[in-house]
């Protein structure tokens, strides 16, 4: 199995013969159909001939992750929707011919990721539906403060200060934050972090130790540390794991 991470992928391939394996079993991608990996699901590929696909690796905003690890355990195949497939494609074929910079095709592509969650969430069972639901809801009580994480991951962020932002004593603020994300904010704070180096060890040349600093690790030491910690392996591996 490949290693976890934390963001999601998009797949549409034009012929038969690619298979995921995770720990659900067999998952084949059938061609022309929307495949979904969540985030944090470990699975392989094995592909039997050549085959053109269609990626998108994106985050899912609004779901906490130890949730997402719950809910969406494993990959998932959307049913057939014509009109939205229809749209896919047809975005596909621009991005093949080049069309790939402008500010509609970017619109366009998370409209597209938008339109396929939505159908994701209405094939999940009623109680994983309902988790989703009763999560989100919840979550308001603490939103200024993941807000805050999710845009000053990098800086230091105390407990005081992000109780303040929710107009709570610290302790019930603690208490309240993990009740409703599933980890504490010193968790999820970390765990911002670790996702965020990772798609920086994938998408850029920056070094090991410019990325744990431009991700808030006061040194490249603890920063491979803790992302061991989550990752089963080093930064470096993770690097070359993903170039291969």
């Amino acid at each position: 199995m490949h290693a976890t991470d934390s963001f999601w992928r998009l797949y549409i391939n034009n012929r038969d013969g690619a298979v995921i394996h995770s720990s659900h079993g067999d998952h084949p991608l059938t061609p022309g159909r929307i495949h979904l990996v969540p985030g944090w699901v470990a699975y392989s590929c094995i592909n039997k001939q050549d085959i053109g696909h269609f990626y998108v690796h994106f985050d899912v905003v609004g779901i906490p992750p130890a949730l997402i690890r719950q809910v969406f355990d494993r990959p998932f195949e959307l049913p057939a929707d014509p009109i939205r497939d229809k749209a896919f494609l047809s975005f596909c074929q621009q991005m093949e011919d080049g069309n790939t910079s402008s500010a509609s095709m970017l619109c366009r592509c998370k409209s597209l990721l938008y339109w396929s969650f939505t159908d994701l969430l209405a094939q999940l069972p009623k109680e994983k539906a309902q988790l989703c639901d009763q999560a989100m809801a919840s979550q308001q009580a603490v939103q200024p403060a993941v807000r805050h994480i999710d845009d000053h991951y990098n800086t230091t962020i105390s407990n005081g200060d992000l109780a303040a932002m929710c107009h709570m004593s610290e302790d019930y603020f603690i208490r309240r934050f993990r009740e409703c994300v599933g980890q504490t904010p010193a968790q999820y704070v970390q765990e911002r972090r670790i996702s965020e180096a990772a798609k920086q060890l994938i998408y850029t040349q920056n070094s090991i130790d410019q990325i744990a600093h431009d991700t808030g690790f006061g040194n490249r030491f603890y920063f491979s540390r803790v992302f061991n910690k989550h990752y089963d392996m080093g930064p470096a591996a993770y690097r070359r794991r993903q170039r291969v």
